[in-house]
Formats: C-alpha cells, sequence, structure tokens
C-alpha cells in the first residue's frame, strides 16, 4: 500500500531571455520551436531585448507576428532610438521615451502580473 506523503510534482518550465539585439532574433527562434513542439512555457523572464521578446510572448502567446515585424523593419527608422546626445556612453543608448512608444506600438497598454 503506497501512502501519499511523496507526491510526484508536475514539472514546470520557466525560460530566461538574454540581453542583446542579435540574441533577440534568437530567442524568436527558440520559442517558435518550443511551441511548434508543443513544450509548455510555465514561466519567462528577460533581460534587456530578451524581456521585450518575453513581454510579447507572455502577452500574445505567440511570436510569429513579432517575427514578421522584425524582419520587416526600416533599420534606419530603427536608428532613431538611438540617443544622438551620447557621449562617452554616460546616458543609456537607447531613448527611453522612443523605446517606450516602440513597446506601446508592439504591447499595447499591458498589466503584467510580476
Amino acid at each position: 500500500m503506497k501512502m501519499g506523503i511523496f507526491k510526484k510534482k508536475e514539472l514546470k518550465i520557466g525560460l530566461a531571455l538574454g540581453s542583446g539585439a542579435a540574441r533577440g532574433l534568437a530567442h524568436i527562434g527558440v520559442l517558435k520551436v518550443l511551441i511548434e513542439e508543443g513544450i509548455p512555457i510555465d514561466y519567462i523572464s528577460g533581460s534587456s531585448m530578451g524581456a521585450l521578446v518575453g513581454a510579447y510572448f507572455a502577452s500574445k502567446g505567440e511570436v510569429t507576428t513579432l517575427e514578421e515585424m522584425v524582419l520587416g523593419i526600416d533599420w534606419r527608422k530603427l536608428a532613431r532610438l538611438i540617443d544622438p546626445n551620447l557621449i562617452f556612453m554616460l546616458r543609456g543608448l537607447i531613448l527611453v521615451r522612443r523605446l517606450r512608444n516602440c513597446c506601446r506600438l508592439l504591447l499595447g497598454m499591458l498589466n503584467l502580473k510580476i
């Protein structure tokens, strides 16, 4: 007779996404494969570009649309996010106001649980 002292816990999967623009593109590919293979992501976190990709995935549950948007980016327009007053990297490379507007365009107004 088995006693129910030690119950088998259901495993959860967490994914941590790193920073960097090129790595962000790789994160999209990884998430696409996980979705295609039916591997559920229970928790997601990220840093910098990884945080943006993670937030998109957490809010939409897919990344195909994000991939299409990224592949269709006019990189000259993207350069507008870079702060022209950058002096010896004393300030952030990306203008927060412009980045916030870009995030709102991609993600809408989200209220994510933390």
